[in-house]
């Protein structure tokens, strides 16, 4: 099994993989927050510095991208092709309202006709480079049943894959990941498929090849936040340990502090982790207190302090 850690805006940058990667190995990829083409067909800094293959020595990098132009996508490939990387990826399944409304991400396969053209154009402007494309797309923009023309667009043009996330756009991250509609999609489509959605626990990967036995690849995004040992747990290894999630909180709060430099920026970063991390340790009564004073905490050492206590008084919470 291949496992990969999905992109996830604002936390998953450079700083986040390198010490995830360094704490809990085992990941094979890790792909990007999105990158934006903007109108003079470049990056914004922080972006280029995220793809900075200098800030990526430790990991298998496969940046992300978001276009909607033809020319916008291919100028992507070829920067990143100059960086060094072999592969690509375009988004096509960011259900951001903001992005929606500028018809890119998710929204681009409500547009059937519209997407086919894109492709059409892009691969014939791209030739015979060697730089493989995959893209990472939602099972539709409102409706399940735009798949069957979507699988005869995807099948029509050389994809390295298909990471296929079986929620619509208009969905979001709302119910659950529907896994059926990933065995139909997989039965249907002839591009290698990576698995993508509410896999937490070992019990969901075994629902998932239940229903897909030949799944070799899966990309996992929130459960890996909430829990960063779970590639290793679901290889048979050992169960996430607290002290290591608190050596794993502490590098990566080290990391922030040496980037950063600012507590405002660092604490933004820590806290949205939190909105995940938080749900693997329980303080009993005292619970919902000790979290709050992380939140609440507007100062390095005071969210430090805050933090120790959590840890003191809480229990790793075990599947």
């Amino acid at each position: 099994m291949r496992y990969s850690f999905a992109p996830m805006e604002g936390i998953t940058g450079f700083v986040f993989r390198n010490v995830h990667a360094q704490c809990f190995p085992g990941t094979d990829r890790y792909f990007t927050p999105f990158l934006t083409v903007n109108q003079n067909r470049s990056f914004k800094t922080k972006e280029k510095k995220d793809i900075s293959p200098d800030n990526n020595r430790n990991v298998r990098l496969i940046p992300q991208v978001i276009a909607n132009k033809p020319g916008d996508f291919v100028w992507a490939v070829r920067y990143m092709e100059d960086l060094g990387y072999s592969e690509v990826n375009l988004n096509l399944g960011c259900p951001s309202p903001t992005v929606l409304r500028q018809h890119r991400g998710a929204a681009m396969l409500e547009r059937p006709d519209d997407l086919d053209a894109f492709f059409d154009e892009s691969f014939s402007l791209l030739g015979s480079d060697p730089v493989r494309i995959s893209v990472k797309m939602r099972a539709g923009y409102s409706s399940f049943q735009e798949m069957e023309e979507l699988v005869s667009i995807f099948n029509r043009y050389p994809f390295s894959e298909i990471i296929l996330h079986p929620r619509t756009a208009k969905e979001a991250y709302s119910g659950k990941a529907d896994r059926a509609v990933y065995k139909n999609a997989a039965a249907a489509i002839h591009h290698p498929m990576t698995y993508n959605g509410d896999i937490q626990s070992g019990a969901d990967l075994e629902d998932v090849l239940a229903k897909v036995p030949q799944t070799d690849s899966v990309m996992i995004g929130r459960g890996l936040l909430v829990n960063p040992a779970l590639v290793r747990e679901l290889q048979g290894g050992q169960k996430l340990e607290k002290a290591e999630l608190k050596s794993y909180h502490d590098e990566l709060l080290a990391s922030y502090c040496e980037e950063f430099h600012q507590d405002r920026t660092v604490l933004f970063r820590m806290k949205e982790l939190w909105s995940y991390m938080g749900r693997k340790i329980n303080a009993g009564e005292q619970d919902e207190r000790l979290k709050r004073n992380i939140k609440k905490a507007d100062r390095i050492e005071e969210y430090r302090l805050a933090v120790e206590k959590l840890f003191e008084a809480g229990e790793l919470c075990q599947d």
